[in-house]
């Protein structure tokens, strides 16, 4: 039996579920926290992930790591990191294991590196030589908007601009 039309649970008004509704959440101006100093190097609501040190910080937004084939290799002041993208996330690795950095590919839905392929979520090895062995994450913060990591990390470097 079909429960009653007394729209008290559905209520009245219904949405079209076959759009977003946030569509236009990335292009309209975030909240005012900053100083008022504008840093329009990557866009207030550019999806971002951060990786901070003693004595550096760098934020690689979302759409660079993409364009970048979804891994980047790079350096945040001593610390070699490998930053790599999901469909809809990224994480960030410290690339050593043992002694070594080891330099990171891609391969579809792994990483490649020191003749092993790693999980990109996990930062498991999956074969190879490295087996079970686990990257150290790069940092202890989910990817953020721009306009928030500017704030908190002043003075932060972007990757991918020119130094």
């Amino acid at each position: 039996m079909p429960p009653p039309e007394s729209g008290t649970v559905t209520g009245r008004g219904r949405r079209n579920y076959n759009t977003n509704p946030y569509s236009d959440y990335e292009d309209s101006q975030p909240p005012d926290f900053s100083d008022g100093e504008d840093d329009e190097r990557v866009p207030p609501r550019a999806l971002v992930l951060g990786v901070a040190t003693d004595d550096a910080a760098r934020a690689y937004p979302f759409k660079t790591v993409l364009d970048s084939g979804g891994v980047v290799n790079d350096r945040v002041g001593d610390l070699p990191v490998v930053v790599a993208s999901t469909h809809d996330s990224m994480v960030a690795y410290d690339r050593r294991v043992g002694d070594d950095a080891i330099q990171f590919g891609r391969d579809g839905d792994a990483l490649v590196g020191g003749e092993s392929r790693w999980g990109i979520v996990s930062g498991r090895a999956r074969d190879g030589p490295h087996e079970g062995t686990d990257l150290d994450r790069a940092n202890d913060r989910s990817p953020m908007f721009w306009f928030a990591w500017r704030d908190f990390f002043r003075g932060t470097e972007v990757y991918g601009e020119s130094v």
